[in-house]
C-alpha cells in the first residue's frame, strides 16, 4: 500500500497522519504515524502508533515496542479506525479484541529490523 494513499484514507476518517521518510527514522527506512489529535503549533498527541510496509507486508507499531505483521492488509483501515476511536490518550499496546479479530502476529524487533 502506498502511504500517500493510506494517509489520504485516514485523514477521510477524521484523524490525522504523517509520512516519516529515511533520515527521521534510521536512513534507510519509512513508515506513517497515525494519530487521533494534533498539537497546536504542530506535531500530534492522543492516541497514536505507526504502519510501516516492508516487502509488501503491513507491519503496525506501538510506542510502547510491540510490532504486529498483518496478514491482511485489507483490515488497516479497520485497526486505525476502531483504535484510534476507542482511545483518546497514549496506549501502549493495541487492544487484544483487535489483535485477534485482525489476526495480527506479533514480530520480534530485531526480526523487524532485518526486514529490508
Amino acid at each position: 500500500m502506498i502511504y500517500n494513499e493510506l494517509k489520504s484514507q485516514i485523514e477521510g476518517l477524521g484523524f490525522f497522519a504523517v509520512v516519516e521518510n529515511d533520515a527521521e527514522i534510521d536512513g534507510k527506512n519509512h513508515r506513517i504515524v497515525c494519530a487521533n489529535k494534533r498539537r497546536e503549533g504542530g506535531g500530534f498527541t492522543g492516541c497514536s502508533f505507526w504502519v510501516a510496509e516492508r516487502k509488501t507486508e503491513l507491519y503496525v507499531g506501538m510506542w510502547g515496542g510491540n510490532i504486529y505483521w498483518m496478514p491482511d492488509e485489507s483490515s488497516i483501515c479497520k485497526l486505525i479506525d476502531e483504535t484510534l476511536s476507542a482511545h483518546t490518550n497514549t496506549i501502549s499496546d493495541l487492544s487484544q479484541n483487535i489483535i485477534h479479530d485482525i489476526e495480527l502476529k506479533l514480530v520480534e524487533n530485531s526480526d523487524f529490523d532485518e526486514i529490508s
